[in-house]
């Protein structure tokens, strides 16, 4: 149904200078006036225009100018006026009573406001047309997004990898190793070429507790050659004396005759040691007299009144303290082969 424009730009809330402006951008430039009529197609066109956000092209628009009201003229002829006074005519105006003594008074019509500049608006910039994609154009881009995705995965994949570097074994696995034995014989071979801590001196440790652990039960620093009696599930490394775990083999073996010694001149033949590494212990049993018999950690089958107990770097406990009471030598040595033999000694002497 066609419509006014000024009624159509009331139905879509806009001014009739905008809806001219959007009749011109889509193509209708003929309408310019708010009173001109318009059709079901230019209609339609409009409200799409709208919906897709063209901008109106910018048109002056005239106002519509105001009815003339026509004044009616006083006739001095006017039949019905004679008759009836004050009846006046349709489309005459009534005569103005003149007062007594001379012409009406004039009074000033006011003067008008002056009137004030409308602001125009600025030009709005015409919009181009919008691109409609084709079913070619939405696969490309389709496609694209999945390699571009693809991509990103790729990336944060190396991210992690860079994050948490691969374990060793996996390193030697890349390279065609397989088996803990074709591991350890690599390892083992560039270490006696001197190539290991080329290899792995700037790699990266994924669980370094677990190393630190394997270190401090397997390696063992020892002043020259390793003591005799040490297992071979030890890995010893000579070090200077000042860093060596324990002393040299005369040493240990001097150390266990003077042990042995003490005992025998105090008539003790049975000691039991409490704590202490158990490396040491073991060096210290091959060291002692073969007449000392030494027990590791409790104090059955001693005699009470000529037992010796030694709490190696731990705490006495209660049950030794029953037992000192009954005549039982009980010390407590620190850490240290030296301490040890000089707490045996220092309670030997004042028992």
């Amino acid at each position: 149904m066609a419509l006014r424009v000024v009624k159509l730009a009331r139905e879509v809330e806009l001014s009739p200078a905008e809806v001219l402006g959007l009749l011109h951008a889509v193509g209708y430039v003929r309408y310019k006036s708010a009173n001109d009529m318009i059709g079901d197609a230019a209609i339609r066109r409009v409200r799409q225009a709208i919906r897709d956000g063209v901008q109106p092209v910018h048109l002056e628009v005239a106002a519509p100018k105001p009815k003339a009201v026509s004044q009616p003229v006083a006739s001095s002829s006017d039949f019905m006026a004679s008759l009836v006074p004050g009846v006046i005519r349709t489309g005459e105006t009534v005569p103005v009573a003149k007062p007594r003594g001379g012409e009406p008074r004039r009074t000033a019509a006011p003067a008008p406001a002056p009137a004030v500049a409308a602001t125009p608006a600025p030009a709005p910039v015409p919009a181009a047309a919008v691109p409609v994609a084709n079913a070619d154009e939405v696969n490309a881009l389709q496609a694209r997004i999945a390699s571009l995705e693809s991509e990103l995965n790729t990336l944060r994949a190396r991210v992690a990898d860079l994050a948490q570097p691969p374990p060793l074994t996996r390193v030697l696995e890349e390279r065609g190793l397989r088996g803990r034995d074709e591991l350890e014989r690599v390892l083992g071979g560039l270490a006696q070429r001197r190539l290991l801590l080329d290899a792995i001196g700037a790699a990266t440790l994924v669980d370094g507790g677990r190393l630190a652990e394997l270190l401090r039960r397997r390696v063992l620093l020892v002043d020259g050659a390793a003591p005799q009696g040490v297992p071979e599930s030890f890995v010893p490394v000579a070090v200077s004396p000042e860093r060596a775990e324990l002393p040299r083999p005369s040493q240990i073996d001097a150390m266990g005759a003077k042990i042995g010694e003490m005992l025998m001149l105090h008539g003790r033949r049975s000691i039991a040691i409490f704590g202490g590494d158990p490396l040491h212990l073991h060096l210290l049993s091959a060291a002692l007299d073969s007449r000392v018999h030494l027990v590791r950690g409790s104090t059955d089958g001693l005699e009470g009144e000529r037992a010796v107990i030694v709490h190696w770097n731990e705490p006495i406990s209660e049950a030794s303290q029953r037992l000192k009471g009954e005549g039982a030598v009980v010390v407590r040595a620190e850490r240290g082969w030296g301490e040890f033999a000089r707490a045996l000694e220092s309670g030997l002497e004042s028992a």
